[in-house]
């Protein structure tokens, strides 16, 4: 009996205290309950305050690093498109210098070709210009040197026929007849050469 009061302390209480040590001993224990009780949801709401915090810490992470992520993705494209389309314009300048350089090199070709052409057609004209005064020149020589010579003779020929009564012979009429006619188909064709070498001049 002895042993089981010393082994249960409700009874050991009892034993020493009687039944208000029993009692006083049962209200702690029910104390002590009742603070367990009322310090547990206090850990619980802790313990959740702390995954929410996580939670948020994990998403402000998370969030970070896309931001991070899509800003280095927007830095490529855009690096990407400045180097692309500085690539476009240096293309399209190379082209475009190309394309005057070809254009320029045609242009100076045709005008080589032309003044070579032109100067071919000065040559021509030129040397057209000199045969035409050369012409010019031995015609006119020729014609103030014949022409008054044929005058002059035909002058003398009929001066001494008159001189030496030639036309006082019979068949005089014939004879002046004769003369006249040589004498117009000579003016006739003194008229036609003095036009040539007045059209010869012209030129």
């Amino acid at each position: 009996m002895s042993k089981l009061l010393s082994e249960n302390p409700v009874m050991k209480n009892v034993d020493s205290d009687g039944i208000i040590g029993a009692a006083k001993h049962k209200g702690k224990v029910i104390r002590i309950y009742e603070e367990e009780e009322t310090t547990n949801p206090v850990r619980e709401d802790k313990s959740m305050d702390d995954g929410y915090k996580k939670l948020v810490e994990r998403l402000d992470a998370d969030s970070r690093e896309r931001e991070e992520r899509i800003h280095n993705q927007m830095r490529e494209r855009e690096e990407r498109y400045e180097r692309r389309s500085k690539e476009v314009e240096d293309r399209i300048i190379q082209l475009y210098g190309e394309s005057v350089s070809q254009i320029n090199g045609k242009l100076d070709a045709h005008e080589k070709l032309i003044e070579s052409k032109f100067n071919t057609m000065d040559t021509k004209l030129d040397s057209m210009q000199k045969q035409v005064t050369d012409i010019h020149g031995r015609t006119r020589f020729w014609v103030n040197l014949i022409v008054p010579s044929i005058v002059a003779i035909v002058v003398g020929i009929l001066t001494a026929l008159i001189s030496t009564g030639f036309f006082n012979t019979p068949h005089s009429n014939v004879r002046a007849f004769f003369i006249k006619t040589i004498y117009s188909k000579f003016e006739g064709r003194q008229y036609h050469l003095q036009r040539s070498l007045e059209n010869v001049g012209s030129l």
